[in-house]
């Protein structure tokens, strides 16, 4: 264990935060969403609930501050309009962790693409369907 990284982190979850460069993305997927079979870098972090292990990655991850696109979700039954209960807890977690950045909605088709693309993909042990989330990589500013 280490001071100040919240136990929930494991060392390949850490590890993988710390290669990443900024604009690179790190997806997390609910237990029942499927692994893209030829991805290079899953995590497992089983038996993790998604808003806690977001909680204590948010703590240590900068988020990209270029777009309105640094925090998504996927869709409920391919409808990006439709908000399930899950996002509304990662809606306020954001608020308060990350403010001024928005959930965005992506579809179907746009979290597949991005879920493919990502630097690391994390498995939690989210079983609420749809718990599903997409963050960019940003930097830290040097101190003035």
């Amino acid at each position: 264990m280490l001071k100040g990284i919240a136990p929930v982190i494991g060392p390949a979850l850490l590890d993988a935060m710390y290669r990443m460069g900024h604009t690179q993305e790190i997806v997390f997927i609910d237990a029942n969403c499927p692994i893209p079979p030829d991805h290079r870098n899953v995590v497992r972090e089983d038996g993790v609930p998604l808003v806690s292990l977001l909680t204590a990655v948010l703590a240590l991850l900068p988020i990209d501050d270029t777009g309105d696109d640094a925090i998504c979700r996927s869709s409920v039954k391919g409808d990006p309009s439709v908000m399930a209960p899950i996002y509304r807890e990662v809606e306020q977690l954001c608020a308060s962790l990350v403010p001024g950045k928005p959930l965005r909605p992506l579809n179907n088709e746009e979290f597949g693409a991005r879920l493919c693309a990502a630097h690391t993909v994390v498995v939690t042990g989210e079983r609420r369907l749809y718990a599903n989330i997409v963050l960019r990589k940003g930097v830290i500013e040097p101190e003035a």
